[in-house]
Protein backbone atom coordinates (compact mmCIF):
# COMPACT_ATOMS: atom_id res chain seq x y z
CA UNK A 1 0.00 0.00 0.00
CA UNK A 2 1.45 3.34 -0.86
CA UNK A 3 1.21 6.41 0.83
CA UNK A 4 -1.34 8.17 -0.93
CA UNK A 5 -3.40 4.74 -0.59
CA UNK A 6 -3.21 4.80 3.12
CA UNK A 7 -4.32 8.72 3.31
CA UNK A 8 -7.03 7.79 0.57
CA UNK A 9 -8.23 4.85 3.28
CA UNK A 10 -8.22 7.21 6.33
CA UNK A 11 -10.16 9.43 5.04
CA UNK A 12 -12.75 7.24 3.37
CA UNK A 13 -12.49 5.80 6.87
CA UNK A 14 -13.51 9.07 8.50
CA UNK A 15 -16.49 9.96 6.36
CA UNK A 16 -17.74 6.27 6.52
CA UNK A 17 -17.73 5.51 10.09
CA UNK A 18 -17.82 9.19 11.84
CA UNK A 19 -15.34 10.80 14.59
CA UNK A 20 -15.78 7.50 16.91
CA UNK A 21 -13.35 6.32 14.63
CA UNK A 22 -11.12 8.46 13.93
CA UNK A 23 -8.67 8.38 16.45
CA UNK A 24 -7.92 4.18 15.60
CA UNK A 25 -7.99 5.60 11.59
CA UNK A 26 -5.09 8.23 12.94
CA UNK A 27 -3.44 5.35 14.87
CA UNK A 28 -3.19 3.14 11.49
CA UNK A 29 -2.07 5.79 9.15
CA UNK A 30 0.21 6.71 11.29
CA UNK A 31 1.55 3.01 11.42
CA UNK A 32 1.37 2.57 7.72
CA UNK A 33 3.38 5.51 6.71
CA UNK A 34 5.67 4.27 8.90
CA UNK A 35 5.50 1.15 7.28
CA UNK A 36 5.93 2.55 3.86
CA UNK A 37 8.27 5.22 5.18
CA UNK A 38 10.85 2.78 6.03
CA UNK A 39 10.37 0.82 2.70
CA UNK A 40 10.47 3.52 0.84
CA UNK A 41 13.43 4.83 2.54
CA UNK A 42 15.14 1.47 2.31
CA UNK A 43 14.77 1.16 -1.18
CA UNK A 44 16.16 5.20 -2.00
CA UNK A 45 18.95 4.12 0.23
CA UNK A 46 20.01 1.04 -1.84
CA UNK A 47 19.89 3.50 -4.95
CA UNK A 48 21.62 5.78 -3.61
CA UNK A 49 24.01 3.61 -2.49
CA UNK A 50 24.40 2.19 -5.78
CA UNK A 51 24.64 5.52 -7.97
CA UNK A 52 27.26 6.64 -5.72
CA UNK A 53 29.52 3.53 -6.15
CA UNK A 54 28.78 4.15 -10.17
CA UNK A 55 29.98 7.54 -9.54
CA UNK A 56 32.76 7.29 -7.21
CA UNK A 57 33.67 3.58 -6.46
CA UNK A 58 36.68 1.50 -7.52
CA UNK A 59 36.32 -0.79 -10.53
CA UNK A 60 36.03 -3.73 -7.87
CA UNK A 61 33.02 -2.27 -5.95
CA UNK A 62 31.19 -1.30 -9.09
CA UNK A 63 31.04 -5.07 -10.51
CA UNK A 64 30.26 -6.47 -7.15
CA UNK A 65 26.68 -3.97 -7.35
CA UNK A 66 25.80 -5.05 -11.06
CA UNK A 67 24.71 -8.47 -10.06
CA UNK A 68 22.72 -6.70 -7.06
CA UNK A 69 21.67 -4.06 -9.71
CA UNK A 70 20.64 -6.48 -12.44
CA UNK A 71 18.72 -8.60 -9.27
CA UNK A 72 16.08 -5.74 -8.75
CA UNK A 73 15.19 -4.59 -12.41
CA UNK A 74 16.36 -1.08 -11.91
CA UNK A 75 17.09 0.33 -14.89
CA UNK A 76 17.09 4.23 -14.14
CA UNK A 77 20.56 3.90 -13.21
CA UNK A 78 21.76 2.60 -17.18
CA UNK A 79 23.43 6.40 -18.50
CA UNK A 80 25.65 5.66 -15.05
CA UNK A 81 26.78 2.39 -16.39
CA UNK A 82 27.30 3.41 -20.03
CA UNK A 83 29.06 6.24 -18.35
CA UNK A 84 31.68 4.20 -16.33
CA UNK A 85 32.42 1.81 -19.27
CA UNK A 86 33.08 4.62 -21.48
CA UNK A 87 35.77 5.74 -18.75
CA UNK A 88 36.93 2.70 -17.18
CA UNK A 89 40.46 1.47 -18.08
CA UNK A 90 39.48 -1.40 -16.67
CA UNK A 91 38.84 -4.69 -19.14
CA UNK A 92 37.74 -6.99 -16.23
CA UNK A 93 34.71 -4.48 -15.31
CA UNK A 94 34.17 -3.59 -18.88
CA UNK A 95 33.60 -7.43 -19.61
CA UNK A 96 31.39 -7.07 -16.57
CA UNK A 97 29.13 -4.22 -17.91
CA UNK A 98 28.67 -5.87 -21.16
CA UNK A 99 28.16 -8.95 -19.81
CA UNK A 100 25.39 -6.98 -17.48
CA UNK A 101 23.53 -5.63 -20.39
CA UNK A 102 23.46 -8.86 -22.12
CA UNK A 103 21.84 -10.74 -20.02
CA UNK A 104 18.91 -7.99 -19.71
CA UNK A 105 18.95 -8.18 -23.59
CA UNK A 106 18.79 -4.25 -23.43
CA UNK A 107 20.55 -2.66 -26.18
CA UNK A 108 21.79 0.58 -24.48
CA UNK A 109 25.31 0.14 -24.23
CA UNK A 110 24.74 -0.25 -28.05
CA UNK A 111 27.11 2.72 -29.95
CA UNK A 112 29.58 2.34 -26.87
CA UNK A 113 30.46 -1.30 -27.71
CA UNK A 114 30.14 -0.92 -31.76
CA UNK A 115 32.55 2.71 -31.11
CA UNK A 116 35.14 0.66 -29.03
CA UNK A 117 35.01 -2.88 -31.50
CA UNK A 118 35.63 -0.25 -34.04
CA UNK A 119 38.56 1.58 -32.99
CA UNK A 120 42.05 0.72 -34.25
CA UNK A 121 43.58 2.66 -31.60
CA UNK A 122 41.81 0.48 -28.78
CA UNK A 123 43.94 -2.68 -27.38
CA UNK A 124 41.19 -5.45 -26.36
CA UNK A 125 41.86 -8.79 -24.66
CA UNK A 126 40.10 -11.59 -25.60
CA UNK A 127 37.28 -11.82 -22.86
CA UNK A 128 36.64 -8.13 -23.93
CA UNK A 129 36.51 -9.07 -27.56
CA UNK A 130 34.18 -12.02 -27.03
CA UNK A 131 31.55 -10.61 -25.26
CA UNK A 132 31.85 -7.33 -27.13
CA UNK A 133 30.97 -9.30 -30.38
CA UNK A 134 28.77 -11.94 -28.74
CA UNK A 135 26.97 -8.86 -27.34
CA UNK A 136 26.53 -6.95 -30.80
CA UNK A 137 25.57 -10.17 -32.93
CA UNK A 138 22.97 -12.06 -30.63
CA UNK A 139 21.75 -8.90 -28.25
CA UNK A 140 21.86 -6.03 -30.83
CA UNK A 141 22.23 -7.73 -34.22
CA UNK A 142 24.07 -5.06 -35.37
CA UNK A 143 24.58 -5.81 -39.11
CA UNK A 144 26.61 -3.17 -40.67
CA UNK A 145 29.38 -3.18 -43.45
CA UNK A 146 31.79 -1.60 -41.01
CA UNK A 147 31.18 -4.92 -38.24
CA UNK A 148 32.15 -7.05 -40.80
CA UNK A 149 34.83 -5.91 -41.82
CA UNK A 150 35.61 -5.55 -38.39
CA UNK A 151 34.89 -9.28 -38.05
CA UNK A 152 37.18 -10.30 -40.62
CA UNK A 153 40.13 -9.08 -39.44
CA UNK A 154 39.64 -10.82 -35.69
CA UNK A 155 38.72 -13.88 -37.79
CA UNK A 156 42.06 -13.87 -39.68
CA UNK A 157 44.55 -12.22 -36.84
CA UNK A 158 42.57 -12.85 -33.40
CA UNK A 159 43.22 -15.49 -30.92
CA UNK A 160 41.72 -18.99 -31.56
CA UNK A 161 38.70 -18.19 -29.17
CA UNK A 162 38.24 -14.64 -30.37
CA UNK A 163 38.38 -15.71 -34.31
CA UNK A 164 35.88 -18.37 -33.89
CA UNK A 165 33.17 -15.93 -32.10
CA UNK A 166 33.94 -13.74 -34.94
CA UNK A 167 33.11 -16.48 -37.54
CA UNK A 168 29.91 -16.51 -35.66
CA UNK A 169 28.49 -13.43 -36.01
CA UNK A 170 29.65 -13.33 -39.84
CA UNK A 171 27.19 -15.87 -40.02
CA UNK A 172 24.56 -14.30 -37.81
CA UNK A 173 24.88 -11.39 -40.19
CA UNK A 174 23.20 -13.46 -42.47
CA UNK A 175 23.95 -10.69 -45.83
CA UNK A 176 25.39 -12.19 -49.22
CA UNK A 177 28.40 -10.45 -48.08
CA UNK A 178 28.79 -11.99 -45.43
CA UNK A 179 28.41 -15.64 -47.10
CA UNK A 180 30.68 -14.89 -49.29
CA UNK A 181 33.23 -13.47 -46.70
CA UNK A 182 32.66 -16.86 -45.29
CA UNK A 183 33.75 -18.85 -48.10
CA UNK A 184 36.98 -17.07 -48.69
CA UNK A 185 37.66 -17.03 -45.33
CA UNK A 186 37.59 -21.08 -45.75
CA UNK A 187 39.96 -20.78 -48.24
CA UNK A 188 42.24 -18.33 -46.35
CA UNK A 189 42.15 -19.89 -43.26
CA UNK A 190 44.45 -23.01 -42.29
CA UNK A 191 43.06 -24.02 -38.59
CA UNK A 192 40.69 -27.06 -38.20
CA UNK A 193 38.84 -25.39 -35.57
CA UNK A 194 38.29 -21.98 -37.61
CA UNK A 195 37.29 -23.91 -40.20
CA UNK A 196 35.13 -25.52 -38.49
CA UNK A 197 33.46 -22.42 -37.16
CA UNK A 198 33.35 -20.96 -41.14
CA UNK A 199 31.31 -24.46 -41.78
CA UNK A 200 29.43 -23.75 -38.81
CA UNK A 201 28.47 -20.30 -39.25
CA UNK A 202 27.55 -21.09 -42.77
CA UNK A 203 24.99 -22.83 -42.02
CA UNK A 204 23.11 -20.29 -40.20
CA UNK A 205 23.36 -18.17 -43.41
CA UNK A 206 20.85 -20.48 -44.64
CA UNK A 207 22.10 -19.90 -48.36
CA UNK A 208 22.03 -22.21 -50.99
CA UNK A 209 25.36 -20.42 -51.72
CA UNK A 210 27.11 -22.18 -49.49
CA UNK A 211 25.61 -26.00 -50.78
CA UNK A 212 28.88 -26.41 -53.00
CA UNK A 213 31.30 -26.10 -50.30
CA UNK A 214 29.62 -28.31 -47.59
CA UNK A 215 28.31 -30.70 -49.96
CA UNK A 216 31.98 -31.62 -51.22
CA UNK A 217 33.07 -31.75 -47.52
CA UNK A 218 30.53 -33.68 -46.13
CA UNK A 219 31.19 -36.25 -49.25
CA UNK A 220 34.64 -36.64 -49.23
CA UNK A 221 36.43 -39.32 -47.09
CA UNK A 222 39.75 -37.72 -47.08
CA UNK A 223 38.59 -34.87 -45.50
CA UNK A 224 39.11 -33.94 -41.69
CA UNK A 225 35.93 -35.55 -39.85
CA UNK A 226 35.40 -32.85 -37.66
CA UNK A 227 35.29 -30.95 -40.82
CA UNK A 228 32.54 -33.67 -42.19
CA UNK A 229 31.16 -33.81 -39.21
CA UNK A 230 29.91 -29.74 -39.15
CA UNK A 231 29.54 -29.78 -42.96
CA UNK A 232 26.65 -32.12 -42.76
CA UNK A 233 24.79 -30.47 -39.74
CA UNK A 234 25.11 -27.02 -41.90
CA UNK A 235 23.56 -28.99 -44.84
CA UNK A 236 20.60 -30.03 -42.90
CA UNK A 237 20.20 -26.44 -41.21
CA UNK A 238 20.42 -25.00 -44.79
CA UNK A 239 17.48 -27.67 -45.86
CA UNK A 240 17.66 -28.43 -49.30
CA UNK A 241 16.36 -30.86 -50.36
CA UNK A 242 19.09 -31.60 -52.69
CA UNK A 243 20.85 -32.81 -49.65
CA UNK A 244 18.75 -35.08 -48.13
CA UNK A 245 20.31 -38.10 -50.57
CA UNK A 246 24.08 -36.70 -49.37
CA UNK A 247 22.54 -37.35 -45.82
CA UNK A 248 21.25 -40.57 -46.01
CA UNK A 249 24.02 -41.99 -47.61
CA UNK A 250 25.87 -41.03 -44.67
CA UNK A 251 23.83 -42.63 -42.11
CA UNK A 252 25.63 -45.92 -43.58
CA UNK A 253 29.07 -44.07 -42.43
CA UNK A 254 31.71 -46.33 -40.41
CA UNK A 255 32.69 -42.74 -38.73
CA UNK A 256 30.07 -43.27 -35.69
CA UNK A 257 29.74 -39.34 -35.22
CA UNK A 258 29.27 -38.40 -37.98
CA UNK A 259 26.48 -40.63 -38.57
CA UNK A 260 25.09 -38.72 -35.46
CA UNK A 261 25.41 -35.53 -37.07
CA UNK A 262 23.82 -36.60 -40.00
CA UNK A 263 21.16 -37.84 -38.07
CA UNK A 264 20.74 -34.41 -36.20
CA UNK A 265 20.94 -32.50 -40.20
CA UNK A 266 17.51 -34.70 -41.18
CA UNK A 267 16.14 -33.49 -38.11
CA UNK A 268 15.31 -30.00 -39.94
CA UNK A 269 13.67 -30.99 -42.31
CA UNK A 270 9.93 -31.92 -42.63
CA UNK A 271 8.40 -35.11 -40.77
CA UNK A 272 7.27 -35.97 -44.06
CA UNK A 273 10.56 -36.08 -45.70
CA UNK A 274 12.92 -37.96 -43.45
CA UNK A 275 10.50 -39.65 -40.34
CA UNK A 276 10.64 -42.54 -41.62
CA UNK A 277 14.45 -42.26 -42.08
CA UNK A 278 14.69 -41.15 -38.09
CA UNK A 279 12.88 -44.12 -37.08
CA UNK A 280 15.30 -46.73 -38.43
CA UNK A 281 18.52 -44.66 -36.88
CA UNK A 282 16.66 -45.72 -33.67
CA UNK A 283 18.49 -48.70 -34.20
CA UNK A 284 21.82 -47.51 -34.76
CA UNK A 285 24.59 -49.15 -32.27
CA UNK A 286 26.30 -45.77 -31.25
CA UNK A 287 23.83 -43.85 -28.87
CA UNK A 288 24.73 -40.89 -29.78
CA UNK A 289 23.19 -41.54 -33.22
CA UNK A 290 20.10 -42.96 -31.06
CA UNK A 291 19.53 -39.41 -29.07
CA UNK A 292 20.44 -37.55 -32.11
CA UNK A 293 17.09 -39.56 -34.21
CA UNK A 294 14.57 -39.04 -31.07
CA UNK A 295 15.31 -35.58 -30.34
CA UNK A 296 14.01 -34.69 -34.01
CA UNK A 297 11.62 -37.14 -33.84
CA UNK A 298 10.11 -35.12 -30.68
CA UNK A 299 10.93 -31.63 -32.60
CA UNK A 300 8.76 -33.29 -35.61
CA UNK A 301 6.13 -34.44 -33.21
CA UNK A 302 5.93 -37.30 -35.16
CA UNK A 303 3.42 -39.77 -33.80
CA UNK A 304 4.17 -42.56 -36.27
CA UNK A 305 7.63 -42.92 -34.09
CA UNK A 306 5.71 -43.04 -30.56
CA UNK A 307 5.26 -47.15 -30.24
CA UNK A 308 9.25 -47.05 -31.43
CA UNK A 309 10.17 -44.36 -29.13
CA UNK A 310 8.96 -46.22 -25.89
CA UNK A 311 9.99 -48.55 -26.86
CA UNK A 312 13.39 -47.32 -26.45
CA UNK A 313 12.16 -45.77 -23.20
CA UNK A 314 11.55 -48.94 -21.45
CA UNK A 315 14.29 -51.54 -23.30
CA UNK A 316 17.41 -48.87 -24.41
CA UNK A 317 20.85 -49.95 -22.37
CA UNK A 318 21.91 -46.59 -22.43
CA UNK A 319 20.14 -44.37 -19.61
CA UNK A 320 21.46 -40.87 -21.76
CA UNK A 321 18.86 -43.07 -24.49
CA UNK A 322 16.12 -43.93 -22.34
CA UNK A 323 15.68 -40.40 -20.78
CA UNK A 324 15.97 -38.94 -24.68
CA UNK A 325 13.07 -40.91 -25.45
CA UNK A 326 11.36 -40.08 -22.41
CA UNK A 327 11.57 -36.39 -23.53
CA UNK A 328 10.55 -37.13 -27.33
CA UNK A 329 7.72 -38.34 -25.99
CA UNK A 330 6.80 -35.29 -24.11
CA UNK A 331 7.14 -33.50 -27.09
CA UNK A 332 5.10 -35.00 -28.87
CA UNK A 333 2.29 -34.40 -26.55
CA UNK A 334 -0.37 -37.16 -28.54
CA UNK A 335 -3.14 -38.67 -26.45
CA UNK A 336 -1.09 -41.58 -27.49
CA UNK A 337 2.89 -40.38 -26.37
CA UNK A 338 0.88 -39.17 -23.44
CA UNK A 339 -0.95 -42.54 -21.83
CA UNK A 340 2.41 -44.43 -22.86
CA UNK A 341 3.96 -41.78 -20.28
CA UNK A 342 1.59 -42.17 -17.60
CA UNK A 343 2.48 -46.07 -17.79
CA UNK A 344 6.61 -45.76 -17.46
CA UNK A 345 5.47 -43.20 -14.51
CA UNK A 346 3.76 -46.17 -13.03
CA UNK A 347 5.38 -48.97 -13.70
CA UNK A 348 7.85 -49.74 -10.87
CA UNK A 349 10.18 -51.83 -13.19
CA UNK A 350 11.16 -48.08 -15.19
CA UNK A 351 14.19 -46.57 -13.82
CA UNK A 352 13.36 -44.20 -10.78
CA UNK A 353 15.33 -41.34 -12.72
CA UNK A 354 12.67 -42.26 -15.95
CA UNK A 355 9.60 -42.55 -13.57
CA UNK A 356 10.20 -38.71 -12.09
CA UNK A 357 11.58 -37.44 -15.90
CA UNK A 358 8.07 -39.31 -17.39
CA UNK A 359 5.99 -37.35 -14.51
CA UNK A 360 7.72 -33.69 -15.72
CA UNK A 361 7.25 -34.53 -19.10
CA UNK A 362 3.24 -35.18 -18.44
CA UNK A 363 3.08 -31.40 -17.88
CA UNK A 364 2.96 -30.93 -21.91
CA UNK A 365 -0.48 -32.54 -21.86
CA UNK A 366 -1.31 -30.35 -18.72
CA UNK A 367 -0.95 -30.95 -15.10
CA UNK A 368 -5.05 -31.68 -14.98
CA UNK A 369 -5.17 -34.19 -17.66
CA UNK A 370 -2.42 -36.36 -15.73
CA UNK A 371 -4.18 -35.94 -12.71
CA UNK A 372 -5.10 -39.88 -12.57
CA UNK A 373 -2.02 -41.02 -12.62
CA UNK A 374 -0.28 -38.73 -10.22
CA UNK A 375 -3.36 -39.56 -7.89
CA UNK A 376 -2.33 -43.40 -8.30
CA UNK A 377 1.55 -42.48 -7.65
CA UNK A 378 0.95 -40.50 -4.78
CA UNK A 379 -1.15 -43.47 -3.10
CA UNK A 380 1.32 -45.70 -4.02
CA UNK A 381 4.45 -43.66 -3.31
CA UNK A 382 3.03 -41.74 0.07
CA UNK A 383 4.30 -44.08 2.70
CA UNK A 384 7.46 -44.37 1.40
CA UNK A 385 10.04 -42.59 3.64
CA UNK A 386 12.21 -40.25 1.37
CA UNK A 387 10.70 -40.92 -1.82
CA UNK A 388 12.15 -39.10 -4.68
CA UNK A 389 9.11 -40.02 -6.84
CA UNK A 390 6.94 -38.64 -4.18
CA UNK A 391 9.03 -35.23 -3.91
CA UNK A 392 9.06 -34.66 -7.40
CA UNK A 393 5.15 -35.03 -7.66
CA UNK A 394 5.11 -32.42 -4.93
CA UNK A 395 7.53 -30.15 -7.01
CA UNK A 396 5.52 -30.49 -9.98
CA UNK A 397 2.15 -30.20 -8.39
CA UNK A 398 3.88 -26.96 -7.05
CA UNK A 399 5.15 -25.65 -10.18
CA UNK A 400 2.06 -26.02 -11.89
CA UNK A 401 -0.63 -24.45 -10.07
CA UNK A 402 -4.40 -25.22 -10.88
CA UNK A 403 -7.21 -24.51 -8.37
CA UNK A 404 -8.78 -27.77 -10.06
CA UNK A 405 -6.47 -29.79 -7.98
CA UNK A 406 -7.39 -28.28 -4.38
CA UNK A 407 -8.01 -31.88 -2.76
CA UNK A 408 -4.40 -33.00 -4.15
CA UNK A 409 -2.42 -29.79 -2.86
CA UNK A 410 -4.98 -30.46 0.41
CA UNK A 411 -3.13 -33.53 0.71
CA UNK A 412 0.17 -32.68 0.15
CA UNK A 413 -0.40 -30.05 2.87
CA UNK A 414 -1.02 -32.80 6.08
CA UNK A 415 1.76 -35.31 4.98
CA UNK A 416 4.94 -36.30 7.43
CA UNK A 417 7.46 -34.68 5.47
CA UNK A 418 7.55 -31.07 6.02
CA UNK A 419 9.32 -30.89 2.09
CA UNK A 420 6.00 -32.18 1.32
CA UNK A 421 3.71 -30.06 3.09
CA UNK A 422 5.53 -26.93 1.73
CA UNK A 423 4.80 -27.89 -1.91
CA UNK A 424 1.25 -28.58 -1.18
CA UNK A 425 1.29 -24.94 0.95
CA UNK A 426 2.80 -23.11 -2.07
CA UNK A 427 0.55 -24.62 -4.85
CA UNK A 428 -2.65 -23.20 -2.78
CA UNK A 429 -1.37 -19.79 -2.36
CA UNK A 430 -0.09 -19.89 -6.25
CA UNK A 431 -3.56 -21.22 -7.33
CA UNK A 432 -5.32 -18.75 -4.77
CA UNK A 433 -7.62 -21.17 -3.03
CA UNK A 434 -9.06 -19.35 -0.45
CA UNK A 435 -10.75 -22.83 1.17
CA UNK A 436 -7.86 -23.38 2.43
CA UNK A 437 -6.91 -19.90 4.18
CA UNK A 438 -8.03 -21.27 7.84
CA UNK A 439 -5.48 -24.23 7.09
CA UNK A 440 -2.41 -22.08 6.47
CA UNK A 441 -3.39 -20.33 9.19
CA UNK A 442 -3.41 -23.04 11.43
CA UNK A 443 0.17 -24.12 9.91
CA UNK A 444 1.37 -20.83 10.90
CA UNK A 445 0.26 -20.68 14.34
CA UNK A 446 0.81 -23.96 15.28
CA UNK A 447 4.41 -24.07 13.55
CA UNK A 448 7.94 -22.98 15.51
CA UNK A 449 9.75 -20.06 13.42
CA UNK A 450 10.89 -21.55 10.84
CA UNK A 451 10.61 -22.78 6.79
CA UNK A 452 7.21 -24.30 6.99
CA UNK A 453 5.54 -20.98 9.24
CA UNK A 454 7.15 -18.67 6.20
CA UNK A 455 5.90 -20.91 3.35
CA UNK A 456 2.11 -20.55 4.86
CA UNK A 457 2.30 -17.24 5.79
CA UNK A 458 3.76 -16.39 2.14
CA UNK A 459 0.89 -18.32 0.58
CA UNK A 460 -1.41 -16.47 2.93
CA UNK A 461 -0.07 -13.10 1.34
CA UNK A 462 -0.18 -14.59 -2.08
CA UNK A 463 -3.86 -14.57 -1.41
CA UNK A 464 -3.84 -11.37 -0.33
CA UNK A 465 -4.34 -12.17 3.62
CA UNK A 466 -2.40 -10.25 6.28
CA UNK A 467 -2.02 -12.84 9.61
CA UNK A 468 0.75 -12.41 12.27
CA UNK A 469 0.23 -15.70 14.20
CA UNK A 470 1.97 -14.23 17.39
CA UNK A 471 -0.62 -11.10 17.50
CA UNK A 472 -3.56 -13.95 16.73
CA UNK A 473 -1.89 -15.72 19.73
CA UNK A 474 -1.80 -12.79 21.81
CA UNK A 475 -5.06 -11.59 21.30
CA UNK A 476 -6.48 -15.43 22.06
CA UNK A 477 -4.63 -14.89 25.33
CA UNK A 478 -6.48 -11.65 25.94
CA UNK A 479 -9.54 -13.23 25.01
CA UNK A 480 -9.15 -16.02 27.26
CA UNK A 481 -8.44 -13.91 30.45
CA UNK A 482 -11.32 -11.71 30.16
CA UNK A 483 -13.90 -14.93 29.49
CA UNK A 484 -12.18 -16.26 32.84
CA UNK A 485 -12.83 -13.06 35.03
CA UNK A 486 -15.62 -12.56 33.48
CA UNK A 487 -16.44 -16.43 35.19
CA UNK A 488 -15.25 -15.33 38.10
CA UNK A 489 -17.19 -12.00 38.87
CA UNK A 490 -20.57 -13.76 37.71
CA UNK A 491 -20.03 -16.55 40.42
Amino acid sequence: MTRNEVIGYARGTRGRHGGSLRVVAAGLVFVLLVLCGRGYARERDMYEAWEETLLFGIDSEVGSVLDQIAQSGETGLDDLIVERFLTSRSERLRVSIVEHFHVRESTRLHEAVHALLLDDEAVLGDELTRVSTTYLSQVVEDHSPQLLARYEQIAERGSLLASTIAIDAIGRNGSEAAVGLLLDLFTRLRGTDQRAAVLRALGRTGSDDALPLLSLIAADEFEESALRHYAAESLGRIGSPESVTLLTSLLGSSDSLLRAYATLALGFYDENETGALLEQALRDSFWRVRVAALQALGEQQRGAAVRAIEYVARRDPERTVRQAAIRSLGSIGNADSTTRLGDLARNERTGEAERILAVEQLARSGVFESREVLEELMAAEWDREGSRLLDAIGRFLSDHPDARLDDLYGRLMVHPNYIIRIYGMRAVGSAGLESRTDQLKEIARESPAGIVRRTALASLSAMGVDYDPEIETEDERVDDAGEASGGRGGE
